[in-house]
């Protein structure tokens, strides 16, 4: 099947499972098992990364890499539309705006708020005094 693929790295201070009913909602996403969300025109996965490192993930900038969740955007069309960099510029909003730190991987991260975060210095970094305060 044919598709695009857009995946956040993303941590910080929220649970999984908060992590996938507050987005899962936001983006109006229909509920198909505990990590699985779809719509029309798109799927989305929320899991934890088994890359997930504590200290790793500190180290900027490659070390989204190690960040705790890998949301993955599977949209059902072949090429990145207007669409799809709306939604996940809304979903990028949505986590920013929560403290998350984030960073997105795909061919059009580029178009993306910040560029996706990736090497943006000026959006939330994880760091252990962030993680472990509050």
């Amino acid at each position: 099947m044919a598709g695009s693929l857009c995946v956040l790295y993303c941590t910080g201070k929220i649970t999984i499972e908060d992590l996938r009913r507050g987005l899962s909602l936001y983006l109006n996403l229909k509920q198909i098992s505990h990590s699985f969300f779809q719509s029309d025109f798109l799927e989305l996965s929320i899991n934890m990364n088994d890359e997930f490192d504590e200290n790793l993930q500190c180290q900027f900038p490659n070390g989204f890499l190690h960040f705790q969740f890998i949301l993955e955007f599977f949209f059902k069309d072949e090429f990145a539309s207007d669409a799809h960099i709306d939604l996940i510029n809304s979903a990028l909003k949505w986590l920013w705006d929560r403290d998350l730190s984030v960073v997105a991987s795909c061919d059009y991260e580029q178009l993306l708020l910040n560029q996706g975060g990736y090497k943006n210095q000026l959006l939330s970094w994880p760091n252990k005094e962030h993680l472990k305060a509050g």
